[in-house]
């Protein structure tokens, strides 16, 4: 007769570690695939095109230190439920705000935490790198990155017209734009600034992971990749310039594009190497864990990896595991089970805005359908108002019934620096207008210019009864408002007048402060309030 095999408490409990991480990745990856989805749009979106290999970066690394985290005994570690805990409240304020890379953000502390915990800090050291990498992924707001890519635009402009000077060609910059006298050239957008920087900085991490060396030197690698992507930047501009001076051709035609970005390309990558090589000859201390991790040789290292192998988890590991699993359940279940966001109806639909305000008579604009279906918006009226003396103020307001990730309001900043402006003034400024709490109203102002046109801009965010003027407080009530009336209703508000030739700014303030007054009041039988009216 055939004898039964016994099977173990210890063969059996081995695999827990195994099936409990299955469950986390599992969680994690209903909590977030919306999010990762998008973000792999916006990869194509941004011209992040580079992040596509940086998953296959981090599974290298891991792969790469293998040897090492067998080494290294799991050890459980309360002290990670802290970031674990900050992810969860982060994934609310993102969910609820409106804000993806406060998702990502999220993710991020949510992974490392859960790492943490189970694996201990002596195996989370050696993830470190992974982490870190994983952060490139991420792009960044899209306030922070058109404001970030405007300042590096601006550098690199400068810098391109003293290489094209160097040249002998005459030139001078306006803004975004370069004139060689037999013709104008347009720098990058600003929605573009960051194409070099970005990819530029993730290599530099990736090298210096690589380099063997001391920690200041590896920083010195990765830092010198801002002032090495600002050069490259305006070498690709004065390379424009000189082929449209001396050749008569763009660098932005198909073939001389790419010619272009493979040797830019080819011209960093090199830099860098032979940057490492430099640093390479500056001292010989290699420090230990720098760089991917060495075979392990010695009978020692044999003695750590068989007191690393994976023994039944104790109770406290238990609990611990009980408590991140029920700490994600929670969150998947009332993300999908309560819906914190109801749409509020507009009092009005805004083709009932009218064309005369005081003696302003209005034309309505249209916004094209491929614009429309990016700020995902409830109504809106577009509008351009005109007085007997010429002057004109462009009227633009939206409304979004609720907001939700992807869907919430963009602000005029974001997208006039895309658009190509320089915003030379920009700051608040009071109105004499009162909100029902007895003091004067605070905008947004700005002064912007764009080749030889100089506009002046009002804007605010009408925000449940709240006027707000920057996008941070409108995230942080979004989720406040979320929370305790279940409402991320809100609008935009924007007047933008020209600044004609010879006019003084100060003239176009009062248009825009007298025009701001006149429309205050029609707005409010649009806008709903705190309160809403009962039907």
């Amino acid at each position: 007769m055939a004898s039964i095999r016994r099977v173990s408490f210890h063969s059996v409990t081995k695999y827990v570690p195994l099936f409990l991480l299955a469950v986390y990745l599992g969680f994690f990856g209903v909590l977030f695939v919306s999010t990762y989805r998008e973000m792999v749009l916006w990869w194509g979106k941004y011209n992040l095109t580079y992040c596509y290999f940086i998953p296959f970066v981090i599974l290298y690394v891991i792969w790469d230190r293998r040897k090492r985290l067998a080494a290294i005994p799991s050890a459980r570690n309360w002290f990670g439920l802290a970031p674990l805990c900050l992810g969860i409240l982060l994934y609310w304020l993102g969910e609820l705000g409106g804000e993806f890379y406060t998702l990502y953000l999220s993710s991020w502390l949510i992974l490392a935490g859960a790492c943490l915990t189970y694996l201990g800090w002596q195996k989370f050291k050696e993830l470190r790198f992974a982490f870190l990498l994983m952060l490139t992924m991420f792009p960044l707001p899209a306030f922070i990155h058109n404001r970030v890519s405007a300042g590096l635009q601006t550098i690199s402009a400068k810098l391109g017209i003293v290489l094209i000077h160097l040249f002998g060609i005459p030139a001078f910059r306006d803004g975004n734009i370069i004139d060689l006298g037999i013709t104008k050239l347009r720098v990058i957008n600003a929605g573009e600034g960051l194409g070099y920087l970005l990819p530029l900085f993730a290599l530099g991490l990736v090298l210096a992971y690589f380099c063997r060396s001391t920690f200041w030197k590896r920083v010195l690698l990765v830092i010198s990749t801002i002032p090495l992507a600002i050069f490259l930047e305006g070498a690709r501009i004065a390379l424009g310039a000189i082929m449209a001076f001396f050749r008569d051709v763009s660098i932005s035609e198909g073939g001389y594009h790419l010619l272009v970005a493979g040797a830019i390309n080819l011209t960093a990558l090199s830099f860098l190497l032979a940057e490492m090589w430099a640093l390479g000859k500056v001292g010989h201390k290699v420090v230990e864990g720098a760089g991917p991790a060495p075979a392990a040789e010695s009978s020692r290292k044999d003695e750590k990896r068989e007191t690393a192998r994976i023994h039944p988890p104790g109770r406290s590991t238990m609990y611990l595991s009980g408590i991140i699993v029920a700490i994600l359940v929670l969150t998947i279940a009332l993300s999908n089970m309560i819906d914190f966001r109801d749409s509020v109806t507009i009092k009005k639909p805004f083709s009932q805005f009218p064309m005369e305000i005081g003696n302003w008579y209005g034309t309505p604009l249209k916004i094209d359908a491929d614009i429309l279906d990016v700020l995902h918006l409830s109504n809106y009226a577009m509008i351009d108002y005109r007085n007997e003396d010429g002057n004109i103020i462009n009227f633009y307001v939206a409304y979004y019934a609720n907001q939700r990730k992807g869907e919430s309001i963009h602000s005029p900043a974001t997208c006039l620096r895309g658009g190509g402006y320089v915003f030379k003034q920009s700051g608040t400024v009071a109105l004499p207008i009162h909100n029902g709490d007895g003091k004067s109203v605070l905008v947004e102002r700005a002064l912007i210019r764009r080749n030889d046109d100089t506009q002046l801009v009002y804007y605010w965010f009408p925000e449940r009864g709240r006027i707000l003027t920057n996008l941070w407080e409108l995230k942080i009530y979004n989720f406040w408002d979320a929370l305790t009336t279940h409402r991320t209703d809100g609008a935009l508000v924007r007047l933008i007048t020209p600044v004609r030739e010879n006019e003084e700014v100060k003239s176009a303030d009062k248009r825009l402060e007298r025009f701001s007054l006149k429309i205050w009041p029609v707005l409010q039988n649009y806008l709903p309030g705190r309160k809403l009216s009962s039907p």
